[in-house]
């Protein structure tokens, strides 16, 4: 080992002291480059596979009405149309029957009668219950007419006829299977059976709440008062009979 002089060593550690810092300050700068490029990269990618226009909508317009454009774009998603699909006009409805026994192997048009058959219940509907009977424009049929039955103006209606209706018209707009003439009947046989339910339940809730014009009872409907009618026509028949000397020959009546 050669003879080395404290000049000499002071030297070596000067050279060490300084290269090490310079190696450590270069990697930080490399590491810190490659950061910033990756970030780029990654950020150019996110811009051409997003399903949005690279300038955002509103950039560079008041904060309020850049508020009140989001609000709109957010409520979009809860607005829903189902538009009429088969529309009638004055001379088709004459031949409306010939088209259907020529269209029977047809499933669209059937399917679309279906759809279009629907919204004449809805209406049905909403015509007796004006509060609660419009669908909801995220709500199902099934949904729609299971709330109704549960607690609305179908309470009365089985849930059978009403099952019916769901699966006879999931299976004219969702399902692959073949929806003919036959099914269709049946779609819209069961329509006119809730239908015809709907406006015999009105009519008797009409007559409930009716006012009686026969007595001058305060309060009085059409129900209490038929309901005492023929508990006295009843009443007065039986006492009758007991004092009929028909009936009984052998009574003296005083």
């Amino acid at each position: 080992m050669p003879n080395m002089t404290n000049k000499d060593l002071n030297i070596q550690c000067d050279g060490r002291c300084v290269v090490l810092p310079c190696c450590f300050v270069g990697r930080k700068k490399l590491f810190f480059m490659l950061f910033i490029i990756t970030k780029r990269q990654i950020s150019r990618l996110t811009i051409r596979s997003a399903r949005r226009p690279h300038i955002n909508i509103g950039t560079g317009i008041p904060k309020s009405l850049q508020k009140e454009i989001q609000r709109r774009l957010h409520h979009v998603k809860n607005i829903k149309f189902e538009p009429t699909l088969l529309q009638k006009s004055s001379n088709d409805t004459e031949n409306d029957m010939c088209s259907d026994s020529v269209d029977s192997n047809n499933n669209q048009k059937f399917r679309m009668k279906a759809c279009d058959g629907f919204s004449v219940l809805e209406e049905e509907i909403v015509k007796h219950d004006i509060d609660n009977g419009e669908r909801h424009p995220t709500e199902t049929v099934r949904q729609y007419l299971y709330r109704l039955h549960t607690k609305g103006i179908l309470t009365k209606v089985s849930l059978e006829l009403i099952r019916n209706v769901v699966l006879l018209y999931e299976n004219a707009r969702h399902t692959p299977q073949p929806f003919e003439e036959t099914e269709y009947n049946k779609f819209k046989e069961n329509l006119h059976l809730i239908i015809s339910q709907l406006s015999s339940d009105k009519s008797q809730d009409e007559f409930k709440h009716s006012p009686c014009l026969s007595c001058h009872r305060t309060n009085c409907t059409k129900a209490k008062c038929a309901g005492n009618i023929s508990r006295n026509e009843k009443r007065t028949s039986w006492w009758y009979e007991v004092d009929d000397p028909a009936t009984f020959p052998k009574q003296q009546r005083n």
